[in-house]
């Protein structure tokens, strides 16, 4: 263990004799994480890093920017980048700015109309009073990002605001990465959706350990359950309103269309058999009152919102049920399985930084970005998280294969015959697309999807 310290050496010595004697997982992760003595980054992955599908591939890749940019395409929150068509008013970006970036002299303007920006925007964790973890105050940024698509259909961020006001911002060269893990600290927060006790309650691993967590998590949930509308549980509004139809290499969109347009294809056959039209639909009091009660128990009901307060055709009743399956076990597994490939190596996604971010390009060394990740217990909290998240449950049931005898009609069941032929068809197309790819996307592949994140 050259070039680790005299007290690392000790701590590894002592937890070495203390994990012979422990049987507790948690505990046991713990000691292994401080019994690999290491220094430096390159050292944190003997030490930091769970076994996920991509193995060595993030810690290689962590600070390049194509990897960054990827991530917001097909990593573990696909759902937050649009096209952007005008810079927003509060990101301090001008056509001097990124000049650098662009090829061929191209302008920001000119990028812009052809359709190759883009723009992440974190505004919901704006001035969120960060958290306390193990008695030292974290920090938070609520930043935006900008990025561009190149000639050689490569995503590339070209620059980082790290607060909604433009004062503080990162430069708009491969330096950017640099500053990531100040942007991958306030990611982590967003694709928590299941598991809420062991994630949100008083002792709850996001209260306790994340910089999001504690007295900012409450007011970031009632944000963003407040800025929630119909389009954006929708896969295809939701995609056509992020303006993100064609971007080449977005799998999240692919997949989840083929697969909405299946479970839509289904549900269609099944609502269709037992409403043979809009005034059986109506009449049907009972149906009226679930979507009412959905509608006010959620607080949906503001009009600006979208979501139906009624059923008044076969096509809305068909829509509605198709969005709640989706959400219920696609787009859970998108956003949840991803989880452990990328945040397994901590650097990528650490869950709080315990020093303020960087004021300016280039002034983040390694030993500054050490010191403002999380500490050893904090870290093994937040990757035993995303672990039991991530894990496949021992009753595992895939998408559609579910045993229980819904249905005894023939058109209904013929119906779901077809749906569980369209699910193997579809299966069998992602993975052969996934054949040679360096990162396959197989979250949204239906042999991987569970039937319901509800069981």
């Amino acid at each position: 263990m050259a070039g680790t310290s005299r007290h690392d050496r000790e701590m590894s010595t002592k937890a070495k004799r203390e994990l012979e004697k422990c049987s507790d997982p948690l505990e046991r992760l713990r000691l292994q994480c401080l019994s690999r003595g290491s220094s430096g980054i390159k050292g944190l992955g003997r030490r930091l890093l769970v076994q996920t599908l991509w193995k060595g591939l993030v810690e290689s890749h962590w600070k390049e920017d194509w990897f960054f940019a990827h991530q917001f395409l097909n990593g573990a929150n696909p759902t937050l980048i649009r096209r952007c068509t005008e810079i927003p008013p509060n990101m301090s970006v001008t056509e001097e700015t990124v000049e650098a970036s662009l090829e061929g002299g191209a302008s920001l303007s000119l990028e812009m109309e052809r359709g190759n920006m883009f723009v992440v925007d974190y505004r919901l964790l704006d001035d969120l009073p960060a958290n306390t973890v193990n008695r030292k105050q974290n920090y938070l940024t609520a930043p935006l990002v900008l990025l561009h698509l190149n000639s050689n259909d490569q995503l590339l961020p070209v620059a980082i605001q790290l607060k909604q006001s433009p004062a503080l911002r990162c430069g708009n060269t491969s330096q950017l990465s640099h500053g990531a893990p100040c942007l991958q600290a306030v990611g982590t927060s967003f694709p928590f959706h299941s598991g809420a006790q062991l994630l949100i309650s008083d002792g709850g691993i996001l209260m306790k350990y994340t910089a999001v967590g504690g007295p900012a998590l409450l007011e970031f949930l009632r944000r963003a359950s407040a800025s929630l509308t119909y389009r954006d549980l929708c896969l295809p509004d939701d995609i056509r309103g992020r303006g993100l139809d064609s971007i080449p290499g977005y799998y999240y969109r692919d997949d989840g269309l083929r697969l909405w347009e299946i479970i839509h294809r289904y549900v269609g056959g099944v609502v269709g058999h037992y409403y043979r039209g809009d005034d059986d639909l109506i009449r049907d009091l009972e149906l009226q009152s679930w979507i009412n009660e959905i509608i006010v128990f959620g607080r949906l009901g503001d009009e600006d919102k979208g979501f139906p307060k009624s059923f008044t055709s076969v096509s809305d009743l068909t829509y509605f049920v198709t969005m709640v399956i989706f959400n219920a076990s696609a787009q859970h597994a998108a956003v949840n399985d991803a989880q452990l490939d990328y945040f397994g190596w901590m650097p990528n996604a650490p869950v709080g930084l315990r020093n303020p971010p960087p004021t300016c390009r280039g002034r983040c060394s390694e030993r500054s970005l050490l010191d403002s990740f999380p500490d050893v217990k904090t870290t093994v909290h937040g990757l035993a998280t995303v672990y039991l998240l991530s894990k496949r449950p021992a009753h595992f049931v895939p998408l559609g294969g579910s045993q229980e005898q819904h249905f005894t009609e023939i058109v209904p069941t013929e119906t779901a015959g077809r749906f569980r032929d369209d699910l193997k068809g579809l299966s069998c197309d992602i993975r052969g697309r996934n054949v040679g790819m360096t990162m396959p996307y197989v979250y949204l592949d239906p042999a991987t999807v569970e039937d319901s994140v509800a069981r």
